[in-house]
């Protein structure tokens, strides 16, 4: 966490509770896991159904912000946010869908990735692991890459194929861009 701190800004008025906060322990649920502070640190553990890092705009936070997470992550959905910095200290394991495309934002894990399907078209994660991605868009780098071209970590499966495997190959040229149509697909899945 040394090497990223400097990355985490202090853009909102640090008298707000929410806007950092620090949880002790595993969290373990099968549910819809979103958290309202800005900046969080948990000394543990996350299993969940759904990991969204999406900010909670009714405290007036739209962007940026910080999660840390000490220990493992496994979920079946994971979604980070525009602007938002999340730093994972071990492995992260998600079973259904990762979703990484949001602008200025960087999921960094210090061991594995593994994910079925990876929404990450221009906007990557870093592993220092091993990365396991059987379909998606985009591509993973191992963390303290030296030449992005090179040791980029693809899907296993192709493009169409993985397009085939969410079902969503028709309806790509109705909605214009892959990500909203990932997005969609979490949030049916998670009501």
């Amino acid at each position: 966490m040394e090497s990223y701190k400097s990355c985490v800004s202090k853009s909102y008025d640090e008298k707000y509770d929410q806007e950092f906060q620090i949880y002790f322990g595993d969290i373990d649920n099968d549910e819809f896991l979103k958290f309202d502070a800005l900046n969080i640190i948990i000394i543990g553990n996350i299993k969940t159904k759904w990991l969204n890092a999406v900010n909670n705009y009714t405290l007036g936070y739209d962007e940026g912000g910080s999660i840390f997470i000490t220990g493992n992550v496994d979920c079946s959905y994971f979604s980070n946010h525009y602007g938002k910095l999340i730093v994972i200290g071990d492995s992260l394991k998600v079973n259904k869908i990762l979703d990484n495309a949001f602008e200025d934002s960087a999921l960094i894990i210090k061991n594995n990735l593994t994910t079925e399907y990876f929404n990450g078209l221009d906007i990557w994660a870093e592993a220092g692991g091993f990365i396991k991605i059987e379909y998606g868009d985009g591509y993973c780098l191992p963390l303290g890459y030296t030449n992005a071209k090179e040791q980029a970590v693809k899907p296993k499966n192709s493009e169409s194929e993985s397009h085939q495997f969410l079902g969503i190959e028709d309806k790509i040229t109705e909605y214009g861009d892959r990500e909203s149509l990932v997005r969609e697909i979490i949030e049916q899945n998670n009501n």
